[in-house]
């Protein structure tokens, strides 16, 4: 995903039961004109895994660091205008569950999930790096205890490649 933003900075959305990805416009071929791109969860996870990802929530990686085996102090750091404390930790994928090393299977990771944490002066998370496999993924947390929609782009911005992520997992996608 990364080779398709300039910066190398994927935002994704997870809504509907689907993930959405927002890309630079893509300038040619049948998705043409679409910023972007979406595939159902099942389609990305498999079953067990979508079943697994819809009962989370954006703390649900917060709540895996109850398993970590190892945490070290990195140093202080400013995050969004916060002071906060950065901690490293490692947290092993058999710990947490059968539904989440099942996700993580999907993803071929079987061994540990390396958790950066970003801590503020109340304690709060203000930041979470989480290297899954080959990908990382990043979130700020700058409010708890407030709800809001995920807002999707329209569909006419969207190329939906359900179909082409499960010939890819079936081995039929060139």
């Amino acid at each position: 995903m990364e080779e398709m933003v300039e910066d190398g900075a994927v935002t994704m959305r997870v809504a509907k039961g689907a993930y959405h990805y927002e890309v630079d416009r893509i300038e040619e071929g049948p998705y043409k004109g679409k910023t972007w791109i979406r595939g159902e969860m099942s389609a990305v996870l498999g079953e067990k895994g979508a079943a697994a990802a819809a009962q989370g929530d954006p703390t649900s990686a917060l709540k895996s660091l109850k398993y970590a085996t190892s945490a070290s102090l990195i140093g202080a750091e400013s995050v969004n205008g916060r002071n906060a404390k950065h901690y490293r930790t490692s947290v092993p994928v058999a710990k947490m569950g059968p539904a989440s090393a099942d996700r993580y299977k999907h993803l071929g990771v079987s061994g540990e999930i390396v958790t950066d944490v970003w801590l503020d002066d109340r304690g709060m998370p203000a930041r979470l790096n989480q290297t899954i496999g080959a990908m990382v993924m990043k979130m700020d947390f700058l409010s708890f205890g407030t709800a809001k929609p995920v807002e999707v782009a329209p569909a006419s911005g969207v190329a939906d490649m359900t179909d082409f992520c499960k010939e890819q997992k079936q081995g039929k996608a060139a």
